[in-house]
């Protein structure tokens, strides 16, 4: 009976009794477990091309999944530390999205025919593509000849005649006339 009195062996068996407890508790949580869904996958690579213009290089898809993970974790990890509850901008926030998605619902009625040739026609301007050309830039510089302005004119009669170097491109295919004075001046 001494040993019952020993208060570190004790303390001892009174620790290992909780962790086998502890262990037994904790099994296989769900909230430990992160699936991530090819149809997930999918949908991040989508925002990011359509944020970005084009689809991400594997890296930065490696990135966007992993910052995906990174934001789950620390998503669930606050939820199991209650931090949703009793926070006023949660709660506007909450809120404010179950507004905007009963006004979207509400309002959404599939537009006819001639609504959407009525729009159409009203917003022509916004789907037509700019008027494209095709050219080619050959550049006879004052600094080196005697008569550029001749030398050009005699370029168009016979295309064999060189022409000088110059810092942009020579041939420009299907630029819009917005690229061509970007380039050369309005």
């Amino acid at each position: 009976m001494q040993l019952t009195r020993e208060p570190l062996l004790l303390f001892l068996l009174i620790g290992v009794a909780i962790f086998a407890i502890d262990r037994l508790n904790l099994g296989e949580d769900e909230n430990f477990v992160i699936e991530i869904t090819s149809a997930q996958q999918q949908r991040i690579v989508d925002q990011w091309q359509a944020q970005m213009g084009r689809p991400p290089t594997q890296e930065e898809a490696n990135g966007l999944l992993d910052q995906w993970l990174r934001e789950e974790i620390y998503y669930r990890e606050a939820l199991a530390m209650g931090l949703d509850s009793n926070d006023i901008i949660i709660r506007r926030r909450l809120t404010q999205k179950l507004t905007f998605l009963t006004e979207d619902l509400s309002d959404s009625q599939l537009a006819t025919q001639l609504e959407l040739q009525a729009f159409y026609d009203a917003n022509l301007a916004d789907y037509r593509e700019p008027v494209r050309v095709s050219f080619e830039h050959r550049y006879f510089s004052s600094d080196r000849r005697a008569d550029a302005q001749h030398d050009a004119k005699a370029a168009l009669t016979d295309p064999a005649l060189p022409d000088d170097p110059f810092m942009l491109q020579r041939r420009y295919d299907g630029r819009s006339l917005r690229e061509v004075g970007d380039l050369f001046g309005r």
